[in-house]
């Protein structure tokens, strides 16, 4: 791999102690080794600070970001977007993890195929890491398809910043979502690899699990972020729903 193919990896933390070393070791047994992995600490009030700064001594290519008060999971990556260097950026999460071959996977599959954004099947865990489930996505995917449901899972996507410029995130819920909306605009298409390449931690009452509150958020994108009429958001809340069933079976 040349140079240019650095893959700048972007991780948010607030009060991370539990996970976050689990997580950066996924990252440090990756087969691919051109990546530089930036941590923003969100003015965490426990020892992810310290958790980082003692990983940071293994490896000089973890770079550690620190917010001088609590500002949130966009404004934590946008941060780190700004201090990217690598042509492809991905995400992982300070309570995920990748496993092995996630990178090199994808990054040999983005350069041959030319391909902008690319992402993969996952599984989901529970807080003690124990399997629950796989998701597994269409092998190709439109900014149609994508606004149905959201095929990309955020610890498994990968966009090239050299086609495509870096995508900032806004105060938004679901931003990551909405991220990969535009960016899959720009791009035209997004590339899957059906095989699970990273875990997902799913926790008991947490936002994401909250039907209700996930419901409304994705209304709002498509409201108030993407601006779609209201025939046509209450087709696609239909899809978003029966999909969200399928994920689940």
């Amino acid at each position: 791999m040349s140079e240019n193919n650095l893959v700048s990896i972007i991780m948010p933390a607030y009060n991370a102690e539990l996970y976050i070393a689990l997580a950066i070791e996924s990252i440090l047994g990756q087969t691919y080794q051109q990546w530089e992995l930036l941590v923003v600490n969100d003015a965490s009030s426990d020892r992810t600070q310290n958790i980082v700064e003692e990983l940071q001594k293994k490896d000089a290519r973890i770079f550690l970001l620190t917010n001088k008060t609590n500002s949130g999971i966009a404004d934590s990556r946008n941060l780190a977007l700004r201090n990217a260097k690598g042509r492809f950026i991905a995400f992982l999460d300070s309570d995920d993890l990748w496993l092995p071959e996630k990178l090199s996977t994808q990054v040999i599959f983005m350069t041959e195929r030319s391909a902008s954004i690319s992402y993969s099947g996952y599984s989901r865990v529970n807080e003690k890491g124990a399997y629950l489930g796989s998701v597994r996505p269409p092998e190709l995917i439109a900014y149609n398809d994508l606004l149905k449901t959201n095929h990309i899972g955020n610890l498994t996507g990968i966009y090239d910043c050299e086609s495509l410029g870096k995508e900032y995130f806004k105060k938004f819920k679901h931003e990551d979502y909405i991220a990969w909306l535009n960016l899959i605009k720009r791009a035209g298409y997004a590339y899957g690899l059906p095989k699970e390449l990273a875990q997902y931690r799913v926790y008991a009452g947490s936002a994401s699990s909250n039907k209700f509150k996930t419901i409304n958020w994705q209304w709002r994108i498509y409201r108030d972020s993407e601006h779609i009429s209201l025939l046509r958001s209450c087709f696609l809340m239909g899809s978003y729903i029966w999909n969200a069933v399928l994920k689940r079976m």
